[in-house]
């Protein structure tokens, strides 16, 4: 099954049993101790809520994002926390669904499908943007106090050993001259789902 299917599917289920929440939790992700997570999330008292998490690949930006012109056409994910965001809970413009607790009140005020990957886009990108687009001042936060881990292969990076883990990747790799993560996520979403496939 699709991501954007299984998350459709269980956004569908939330509203049947008419849960207060919908809980998304990716299974590559390592929730900190002490188990406070979706205490926190809920605390944060918004539709939209998620951990900070750091995507798998260089240069392992946070997993939201915020816009970078005043029309609102280029999201860009956040490269480092301010000292005064660091612990807190803060405003973005999109987050990524590794874990993220969104309302049932607002998918019943959505339309379908709520989650839709496209060649460009994930779904929880765009999940975000289809809220946004309906409700354009709905805050969509993450507490960055939640710092959780991202396995990679054999190892799991988090804010804690981004720095070593970027100069360690520089050391086998080099430094590229110029990288889009943005691009890169997509693009590696979409190579998974050809190669899936079978398609060129």
């Amino acid at each position: 099954m699709s991501i954007d299917r299984s998350k459709n599917g269980a956004a569908e289920l939330a509203l049947d049993i008419e849960a207060k929440y919908l809980l998304i939790i990716d299974d590559d992700v390592l929730i900190p101790t002490p188990f406070d997570f979706l205490h926190k999330l809920i605390a944060c008292d918004e539709h939209i809520a998620a951990a900070d998490v750091l995507i798998r690949g260089y240069p392992f930006n946070h997993m939201f994002f915020r816009y970078t012109d005043k029309a609102k056409t280029s999201l860009e994910q956040v490269p480092r926390l301010k000292k005064s965001e660091q612990g807190k809970v803060i405003q973005v413009d999109a987050v990524g669904f590794s874990v993220c607790l969104i309302s049932t009140e607002l998918l019943r005020q959505l339309e379908k499908p709520y989650f839709v990957t496209g060649i460009n886009n994930t779904e929880d990108v765009y999940f975000c943007v289809k809220a946004r687009d309906k409700f354009p001042r709905l805050p969509i936060v993450v507490d960055t106090s939640i710092r959780c881990g991202h396995i990679l292969w054999n190892e799991v990076i988090d804010s804690n050993n981004k720095a070593a883990y970027k100069r360690y990747h520089e050391a086998i790799n080099g430094k590229p001259e110029k990288i889009n993560p943005s691009e890169f996520r997509g693009q590696m979403y979409l190579t998974k789902v050809k190669r899936t496939l079978n398609v060129k």
